[in-house]
C-alpha cells in the first residue's frame, strides 16, 4: 500500500488594500504587481493591477504551493515608466496554513505589508487558502496538532482516500435549499435593490450558474430554486454576482465549500450547512449562505451496506506482493496503522475478509499477539455477513433512518429501480420482524423529506407505498399508539404533495381519507392530540376540502369544510395567530358557498369575518390569501348586485353580450365603494410586495376591478390599466379576461392570440380552456377574413368539443355536472350557477354561454362552414351528455375480449361497481365517502380504457360516435334535428338509405331565431303552469288567471307559429327532396320522423304543431308524418329485441296516501288486461296496496313491457328526485329507473303526469322519467309532458294497447307504439275535440 504524496495548499483571492480607509484616494491610479518567492526561486507572478472603484487591488490569480517552508510574496509599484519599484513584502509559513488547514474546509488569511518606506501608507494583503486536492498529509512529530495525537510514532494521516479506486467509488452530493441572507436577522431589508445569482467553480470549471433570483420578502432572503450535483473532491468556490439590468453583473463575495467534508459528516445522509460570505467590500452587511447537502457513499443496494459513511474511509486493496512473507507483514502493519483508534473503517466485503484473515493466520513470522491484534482490527466477518442478508440490509437501513428522523433525510445516489427494489424489500419483510413498523415510517419519512428538496416524484411514490403498507400492518404498541397519529400525519401530506404534481383528485381524495383517520384518532381517544395539533387536523381538513370544492364543486364538501374549521376554531386561543388564519379559512369556506348557492347572505357573511382577519399581520402566512380573498369578495358582491338588476340571462351570444356590457348602469354607492377598496387592496399589495409569490392573484383581481368600473363609467384609461395588470401575470390564469379586454381594446389579433393559447394551456382547467376555445372561434368569425377563417374556427371548436369529458368529468356527482351544465361562464373565469335562491344571474358581467350550450353553439358553426356530418356528430355529443355517460358502463365488450380477455374482464368488472355507485351519485346525500370510491372506480376506469386504446384497431375505443354509425337510427324512419342557436336555426334531415344510395344530410335553414323561439317558450310554459297543481294528480282544473284569456286560444298561436316557422318549413323541403318519401295529403303512407330538437325548442310540442284555425287537412304535422322524439341517435341503435311475445308489467294505485284519487287507473289496467289475454300475453298486474316500491323494481327485471298507471311528479330543484307515486305514498324516482339495467327490456307505457317534462335550464339533457326509463333499457316509451285528465287517460292507454296487442299479430312489436298513439290521439281529438291542447297534446312518443 503506497503511502507517500504530497499535500498541495492553493491559494486565492488576493485581494491589496491600503489599511486606513481614510486614504482610499491616494495612488489611486497604481498598477500593482504581486510576485511569489521561495529559495530565492520565482514560482509566480500576477502582472500589473489596477485599484478597483472600491479601492482594492483585486488580484485575479489562483496560486498552488507545495506546503513547506517560507514563502515570500512581493509587491511592486508597476505604474512607473521607469519599471517596478518595490513597496514591500508579505512572508507566509506555508506549514503553518497547512495545519490550520486540517481544522477547517478553507481559510481567510490577512497580513500586513512590511513597507519598504516608512511614507508609504500601512496596507494589508488577504487571501484564502484551502486543500484542494485529495493527499496523505504527514506531520512531524513535533508539530501533531493536539485533537490529532495518537501516540502512534512520528507520523499521522488524516483525509486519507485509497487513490486506485476513490475516483470510481467516490460519491456524489446534492446540493439544495441555498438561501442567501444577511447575517444580522434584525436586517430586514435588503441593501442591494437588485437581484443576485450564485455561479459554482470547481477546478476552474464552471459547474453551476443559477438564474437570477429576486428578494424574498416574506421570508427575508434569496432562494436558489436548484439541485446542484457535485462529485469528485476538493474545494467548491461559490461566486456571488449582483444582476442589475442598467450596470451589468458585479460580484458581492464569495464562499467556499470542501466536498469531502460535506459528503463525510459522521454517517448522516443529510447535512445542513451554513457559510460565512467573504465580501469584497468592507461596508458590506455580513451576508451568509445556508444549505442542504445529501449524501450517500455508494449507490445501488448492493454497495448501500458496506459502509456507514464517516470522515475518514479506506476502500480494500489486496496486498500487491502475494509471495513475500516480509511484503505481507508490511502491508498488514501498514493497514493496521491506518485502521487503529477507529479512525478509519474499512470498505471490505465477507469474502475479502476472510481471505484476508486466513493468509494473516497462516504468515509464518506473525506472532499471536499480532495476529490477533491485527484481526481485532478488521470488520467482524459474520457481522458482515449479515449486513449482506436481505435482514442484515434492513437492519443497517433502520439505524441510518433512525439517526435522520429528526432532520431532513435523504438517500442521495440511491433512485430509480434500486429505490423501488429497496422499498421493496422493506415491504416483504415478515411481519414478525420485530423493527419492521418503524422501519417503514422511518425509510418513508426519510424519503418524504428528500422529495421537498429535490423534487423527484418517485420518492413520494415509495415513501406512499411504505406509509399505506404500515397502515394495514396495524402493529400498535397499544391502542391510540402517537406512531398511528404521525403515521397518518405523513401520509396526508404525501398525498396532499403528490396531489399538487399530478392534480388527480384521487390523490386529494387519499390525503382527506388519512385526515380523516386523524380525525377519528382524536375523537377516539382523547389526549391522542394536544389542542394545538386538533386545531392543525380540522384546519388542515377545511382547507383540503375547499380545494376538492374548487375542482368538483360538490355542495357537500363546502358544508362539512365550514364544520371543521369552526371546530378549530372552537380550539384555538383568542390570542393566537393561528385564529386569524383560522377566519380567513372560514370566510373563505363562506365565499364557496355564495358561489355554488347564489347565496348573498353566505357572501356578506365571508366579508364581516374577514374584518377579523384585517388585522394579520404582513409576515403571517395568511397575509396576501386573506387580503386577495377580501378583495375577491368585494368584487364579487359587486356583480352580485348588478347581475340581480340587469334581470335574467337572455341569451348565450358572445358580441351582444358585449354591447350589453356596455349598456350597464352607473354604480350604487355601496358598489362603487366595494370596488374601490377592491382596487385599492390590489394596488397596495402590489406596491408593497411587487417580488410576493402570489402578485398574480393581485394583478388579476385588480385588472376584474378595473374592467368593471371601465364598464359602468366608460373611462378608457380603467380598459388600458386593465389590460396592463393582466399582461403582468406571469401565468395564464388571466388569458381569458386579457382576451375579452383586449377584445374591447378591438385588438383583435392580439386577443384571438390569447385565447388561442390559453385554449391549449396545460395548466388551465378544462373549463377555462373551453371558454377560450369557444371564445376565440367568435372572433375569429366576426373579425377575421380569408381562406383560413373556416378551418381555425373549425379546430378552435374541436378543442373545445374534445373538453367537454373533462368539463363534466364522469367523476363527480350528477348533480354537480348538471349544475356544470347550467353555469354560467364569465369573460372572468367566475361561474355562476342559477339556483332557486338565484334565479337571476349575471347577464351583464361578461357573460358568453352555458356550458350545456356549446355544443349547439359548434354545430351552427360546422352548418355555416357546410361541415354537417361534423354538425350531427357534436350535437349528438352534447345531447343527453350525463345519460350518454351513465350508458358508458353498460356497453358489451366483446370485440375487445377477442383481443385482450384480461383487460375486457377487468373493464367490466370496474363498469359493473360503476353502474352501482353512478346511479348512487344521482341521490343528494350528504355522505360523501361513496363518492370517493366512485372517483376511486373512475380512475381505475380511465386507466382501463386508455390501455384499450393503446392496443391496434381499439384506437376509437368509447370515443365520440362517429356519423357512419349515426346514421344507422335512420334505418327505418327520418331523423329532423333542429340546432337552436343565437345566430341561426337550422334543421338537419337525415334520410333512411334508399336504393344504391346511404343515408345522407339534407339541410334545412330555418327563419325562427332564438328571440322567436325563447318567447314562444315563454309563453308555452306560463300555458303549462296553468295545468300543474300543488298535488301531483293527473289533471286538475285551475279557473284561469284572466277570464277573458282562453289557454286553449293562447295554445293555438303558438303551435301555428311553430307550423309555420319551423315545422312546414321543413315538411315542404323533406318533400321537394324525396317526393316519395313525403307523400303530403295524397293518400300514401305517412314516414315515421323522429324529433331530436335542442336548446329551448325541447319543450315545445313539435309533434302538435298546425294552423288550428282551418279544418281542412294538411295544415297540421299528423296530417303527414307519425311523430317521435329521441334525446340522442345512439339511444335507438340497438341490437334486435327478442322474438319472444312479451311479458307484461302493469302497475296502478288509484289512492296513494297524501295524495288525491284517481280512480281511472283501475279501469286503465282492466282494459290492458283484456288486451293481454286476447294477444296471449303473460300479464302481472300489481295493484294498490300491493304496489310497493321494492316489489315494482323487483317484477321490472322479469318484465319486458311495463306500464305505469299513477300519480307523476317532475321536482323542479333536483330533476333527478323526479318520481312515480305508489299506494303507500312511497316512490319510484328518476335514480331508482337510472340504477336498473333491463337488457331485454322494450317498451314503457308512464301513465301519469309530468313524466317527459324536463328541466328548464337543462333542456338537451332530458332530465326526466321517461328517459330514465330508456337508460334503464327501455327502447319505447310512451310519456307526458305535462298534467293529463284521469278521465281520458284509460281510453288512450286502451287503444294503445288494443292496436299494439291486436288479433293476427303473432308477436307485438313495441316499434309500433308510435303508430298506436297516433291512432289513439287521433281518436282523443275527434272525441275531446281538435282544440283541447291540453287533453291529447301531452301524450308523446319517445325512442325506437
Amino acid at each position: 500500500m503506497e503511502l507517500e504524496s504530497t499535500p498541495i495548499v492553493t491559494f486565492f483571492d488576493y485581494i491589496l488594500r491600503i489599511a486606513d480607509k481614510q486614504e482610499k484616494s491616494s495612488s489611486a491610479k497604481t498598477k500593482l504587481d504581486l510576485t511569489f518567492t521561495r529559495n530565492g526561486e520565482s514560482l509566480a507572478a500576477s502582472g500589473p493591477v489596477t485599484r478597483s472603484d472600491n479601492g482594492y487591488w483585486e488580484i485575479p490569480l489562483r496560486t498552488a504551493f507545495i506546503p513547506k517552508g517560507l514563502l515570500v510574496l512581493e509587491i511592486f509599484d508597476a505604474s512607473h515608466e521607469t519599471g517596478r519599484h518595490r513597496l514591500g513584502s508579505v512572508f507566509v509559513d506555508l506549514e503553518e496554513i497547512l495545519f490550520e488547514l486540517g481544522i477547517n474546509v478553507a481559510i481567510e488569511s490577512v497580513y500586513d505589508v512590511v513597507l519598504e518606506s516608512d511614507d508609504l501608507p500601512e496596507m494589508q494583503l488577504s487571501w484564502v487558502a484551502a486543500l484542494y486536492q485529495d493527499t496523505y498529509i504527514q506531520f512531524p512529530e513535533r508539530r501533531i496538532p493536539p485533537f490529532l495525537d495518537t501516540g502512534f510514532g512520528d507520523s499521522r494521516a488524516i483525509r486519507v482516500y485509497y487513490s486506485s479506486t476513490v475516483d470510481s467509488s467516490r460519491p456524489t452530493i446534492t446540493l439544495f435549499n441555498l438561501i442567501l441572507s444577511f447575517a444580522d436577522v434584525e436586517d430586514n431589508k435588503p441593501l442591494i435593490s437588485s437581484s443576485i445569482k450564485i455561479v459554482l467553480v470547481h477546478d476552474d470549471t464552471t459547474v453551476f450558474e443559477s438564474d437570477s433570483v429576486d428578494w424574498d420578502d416574506a421570508n427575508k432572503c434569496w432562494i436558489i430554486k436548484a439541485a446542484v450535483t457535485l462529485s469528485g473532491s476538493g474545494i467548491v468556490v461559490v461566486n456571488l454576482l449582483e444582476c442589475n439590468a442598467n450596470v451589468g453583473t458585479k460580484k458581492l463575495g464569495s464562499t467556499y465549500i470542501d466536498i469531502d467534508t460535506v459528503s463525510a459528516v459522521d454517517g448522516t445522509l443529510l447535512t445542513d450547512h451554513t457559510e460565512d460570505v467573504f465580501l469584497d467590500s468592507d461596508d458590506a452587511t455580513a451576508m451568509k449562505l445556508r444549505y442542504q447537502a445529501a449524501s450517500f457513499p455508494i449507490s445501488g443496494i448492493a454497495r448501500l451496506l458496506k459502509l456507514q459513511w464517516i470522515p475518514h474511509f479506506l476502500f480494500f486493496e489486496p496486498c500487491s506482493d502475494t509471495t513475500s512473507p516480509a511484503a505481507f507483514k508490511k502491508y498488514c502493519w501498514e493497514l493496521q496503522h491506518l485502521l487503529c483508534r477507529n479512525i478509519m473503517s474499512l470498505i471490505i466485503t465477507p469474502e475479502q475478509a476472510e481471505q484476508l484473515a486466513t493468509r494473516c493466520r497462516s504468515a509464518p513470522d506473525f506472532t499471536m499477539a499480532d495476529q490477533s491484534y491485527f484481526l481485532f482490527l478488521l470488520p467482524d466477518i459474520a457481522e458482515l455477513q449479515f449486513y449482506f442478508t436481505s435482514q442484515g440490509r434492513m437492519s443497517l437501513l433502520s439505524r441510518l433512518c433512525d439517526q435522520n428522523l429528526n432532520i431532513t433525510a435523504t438517500l442521495a445516489g440511491l433512485n430509480g429501480t434500486d429505490l423501488c427494489a429497496l422499498v421493496s424489500s422493506v415491504i416483504s419483510l415478515p411481519k414478525t420482524y420485530p423493527a419492521k413498523m418503524t422501519l417503514m415510517l422511518n425509510f418513508g419519512s426519510c424519503l418524504s423529506r428528500r422529495y421537498m428538496g429535490i423534487q423527484d416524484e418517485n420518492d413520494l411514490t415509495q415513501a406512499i407505498r411504505l406509509f399505506e403498507t404500515a397502515a394495514q400492518l396495524q402493529q400498535w404498541a397499544y391502542p391510540g399508539d402517537e406512531k398511528q397519529r404521525d403515521l397518518y400525519f405523513m401520509l396526508a401530506g404525501a398525498y396532499e404533495e403528490r396531489f399538487k404534481l399530478s392534480k388527480s383528485v384521487a390523490d386529494l381524495d387519499c390525503s382527506l381519507a388519512a385526515i380523516d383517520k386523524l380525525a377519528l384518532g382524536m375523537l377516539m381517544w382523547p389526549g391522542w392530540a394536544d389542542d394545538e395539533q386538533q386545531c392543525e387536523v380540522w384546519h388542515l381538513l377545511a382547507m383540503n376540502l375547499l380545494v376538492r370544492f374548487g375542482i368538483l364543486g360538490t355542495r357537500q364538501d363546502v358544508d362539512r369544510a365550514l364544520e371543521c374549521v369552526d371546530k378549530a376554531l372552537a380550539l384555538v386561543p383568542q390570542d393566537s395567530l393561528s385564529r386569524l388564519e383560522y377566519l380567513e379559512t372560514r370566510a373563505s369556506a363562506l365565499y364557496a358557498r355564495y358561489t355554488v348557492l347564489g347565496d348573498a347572505a353566505a357572501l356578506e357573511l365571508s366579508l364581516e369575518t374577514r374584518k377579523a382577519v384585517s388585522n394579520l399581520p404582513s409576515s403571517h402566512p395568511a397575509y396576501a390569501r386573506a387580503t386577495f380573498r377580501e378583495g375577491q369578495a368585494l368584487f364579487d358582491r359587486v356583480w352580485h348586485t348588478l347581475s340581480q338588476f340587469h334581470g335574467e340571462f337572455l341569451d348565450e351570444q358572445f358580441e351582444r353580450s358585449l354591447n350589453e356590457l356596455k349598456g350597464m348602469r352607473h354604480l350604487t354607492a355601496r358598489e362603487g365603494a366595494d370596488l374601490e377598496r377592491a382596487i385599492t387592496l390590489s394596488r397596495n399589495f402590489i406596491d408593497t410586495h411587487p417580488n410576493h409569490s402570489d402578485i398574480d392573484n393581485f394583478l388579476f383581481l385588480l385588472g376584474e376591478s378595473l374592467f368593471t368600473r371601465y364598464l359602468c363609467q366608460k373611462d378608457r384609461r380603467d380598459l388600458d390599466d386593465c389590460v396592463a395588470a393582466l399582461k403582468r401575470v406571469s401565468s395564464d390564469k388571466q388569458s381569458n379576461s386579457l382576451g375579452h379586454a383586449l377584445f374591447l381594446q378591438e385588438d383583435f389579433q392580439s386577443s384571438i392570440a390569447v385565447f388561442t393559447k390559453a385554449s391549449t394551456s396545460p395548466t388551465l382547467p378544462p373549463t377555462y380552456k373551453l371558454f377560450a376555445a369557444t371564445c376565440c372561434a367568435e372572433i375569429v368569425l366576426k373579425r377575421t377574413w380569408g381562406p383560413g377563417r373556416a378551418s381555425a374556427c373549425m379546430s378552435l371548436l374541436r378543442t373545445a368539443m374534445a373538453l367537454l369529458p373533462s368539463v363534466v368529468w364522469i367523476g363527480m356527482r350528477v348533480l354537480d355536472r348538471y349544475n356544470v351544465l347550467m353555469s354560467w361562464k364569465t369573460a372572468f373565469n367566475t361561474t355562476y350557477v342559477p339556483t332557486q335562491s338565484a334565479k337571476r344571474g349575471p347577464q351583464s358581467g361578461g357573460v358568453f354561454f352555458t356550458i350545456g350550450q356549446v355544443p349547439s353553439l359548434s354545430a351552427a358553426f360546422a352548418i355555416e362552414f357546410g361541415e354537417l356530418h361534423t354538425a350531427v356528430e357534436w350535437l349528438e355529443q352534447g345531447r343527453s351528455i350525463i345519460w350518454d355517460q351513465l350508458l358508458q358502463f353498460r356497453i358489451p365488450l366483446e370485440d375487445l375480449k377477442q383481443r385482450d380477455l384480461d383487460l375486457a374482464n377487468r373493464l367490466n368488472a370496474v363498469a359493473r361497481d360503476l353502474a352501482i355507485t353512478s346511479a348512487r351519485t344521482l341521490l343528494p346525500g350528504e355522505d360523501t365517502s361513496e363518492d370517493e370510491k366512485h372517483r376511486e372506480l373512475v380512475t381505475k376506469w380511465e386507466a382501463g380504457v386508455a390501455e384499450a386504446r393503446r392496443l391496434r384497431g381499439f384506437e376509437d375505443f368509447l370515443m365520440p360516435k362517429e356519423y357512419a354509425y349515426l346514421a344507422a337510427a335512420a334505418d327505418d324512419s327520418v331523423i329532423v334535428i333542429i340546432n337552436v342557436d343565437w345566430r341561426r336555426c337550422d334543421a338537419l334531415v337525415i334520410f333512411p338509405p334508399s336504393a344504391g344510395s346511404d343515408s345522407s344530410i339534407h339541410h334545412v335553414p330555418l327563419r325562427a331565431d332564438v328571440d322567436f323561439i325563447s318567447n314562444v317558450g315563454k309563453t308555452y310554459m306560463e300555458l303549462v303552469e296553468l295545468t300543474r297543481s300543488p298535488e301531483p294528480v293527473r289533471w286538475v282544473v285551475r279557473k284561469p288567471l284572466q277570464e277573458a284569456l282562453d289557454p286553449n286560444a293562447k295554445f293555438m298561436v303558438i303551435l301555428s307559429e311553430l307550423w309555420y316557422q319551423i315545422v312546414l318549413p321543413i315538411l315542404v323541403s323533406c318533400q321537394e327532396e324525396r317526393p316519395l318519401l313525403f307523400t303530403g295529403t295524397t293518400g300514401g303512407p305517412r314516414p315515421r320522423v323522429r324529433w331530436c330538437p335542442t336548446g329551448r325548442l325541447t319543450f315545445l310540442p313539435l309533434h302538435a304543431a298546425g294552423d288550428y284555425s282551418s279544418s281542412q287537412k294538411g295544415h297540421k304535422v299528423y296530417d303527414f308524418v307519425i311523430s317521435s322524439y329521441i334525446p340522442t341517435l345512439s339511444s335507438i341503435i340497438r341490437p334486435p329485441s327478442s322474438t319472444q311475445k312479451p311479458n307484461i308489467l302493469a302497475i296502478s294505485s288509484a289512492t296513494p296516501q297524501g295524495y288525491g284519487s284517481i280512480n281511472g287507473t283501475q279501469k286503465e289496467l282492466a282494459h290492458i288486461e283484456k288486451c293481454a289475454e286476447s294477444a296471449g300475453c303473460e300479464i302481472v298486474a300489481i295493484r294498490e296496496n300491493q304496489a310497493t316500491a321494492d316489489r315494482v323494481l323487483g317484477a321490472m327485471k322479469r318484465a319486458s313491457w311495463v306500464h305505469f298507471a299513477c300519480h307523476g311528479i317532475q321536482n323542479a330543484e333536483n330533476p333527478t328526485e323526479s318520481a312515480l307515486i305508489l299506494q303507500d305514498g312511497t316512490c319510484v324516482k328518476l335514480t331508482d329507473f337510472a340504477s336498473l339495467d333491463l337488457p331485454h327490456a322494450e317498451f314503457a307505457y308512464l301513465s301519469a303526469c309530468q313524466t317527459a317534462t324536463g328541466h328548464a335550464k337543462l333542456p338537451s339533457e332530458s332530465v326526466h322519467l321517461a328517459a330514465g326509463m330508456l337508460l334503464a333499457g327501455y327502447r319505447s316509451v310512451i310519456a307526458t309532458m305535462w298534467s293529463i285528465k284521469d278521465k281520458y287517460a284509460p281510453e288512450v292507454a286502451a287503444d294503445v294497447y288494443g292496436y299494439l296487442l291486436r288479433k293476427g299479430k303473432d308477436r307485438p312489436d313495441h316499434k309500433e307504439s308510435a303508430l298506436a298513439l297516433d291512432i289513439a290521439a287521433e281518436r282523443l281529438r275527434a272525441k275531446a275535440g281538435e282544440r283541447e291542447f291540453f287533453t291529447w297534446v301531452p301524450y308523446i312518443h319517445i325512442g325506437a
